[in-house]
């Protein structure tokens, strides 16, 4: 899975922050950003990913405290993470 989060996080938060895209497009788009890349996270876990679940926990903590994220929706990606997380010390992948 060839992912970028902070590129494509800070993309939108510039695009929502510079008026290209208006703050509900932006919401929209980060959670389903958020919504793809943790249930590929959670089909194919390897230590790879133990990195990807460190940077994107990091992006959706940096997308909640830009506003753009219902609580709801960030508890929500927060507890996916918890999981990913657990699963990867599960199987022993996690230093």
């Amino acid at each position: 899975m060839a992912i970028k989060p902070i590129e494509h996080v800070a993309t939108i938060l510039n695009a929502c922050a510079t008026d290209q895209i208006p703050a509900e497009q932006a919401k929209e788009t980060l959670e389903q950003y958020f919504r793809n890349v943790t249930t590929a996270l959670i089909k194919a876990y390897s230590t790879e990913d133990q990195q990807k679940s460190k940077i994107l926990r990091n992006c959706l903590e940096v997308s909640d405290e830009a506003g753009l994220l219902d609580k709801e929706v960030y508890q929500s990606f927060r507890a996916d993470f918890d999981g990913i997380e657990y699963l990867l010390r599960e199987n022993g992948k996690w230093n």
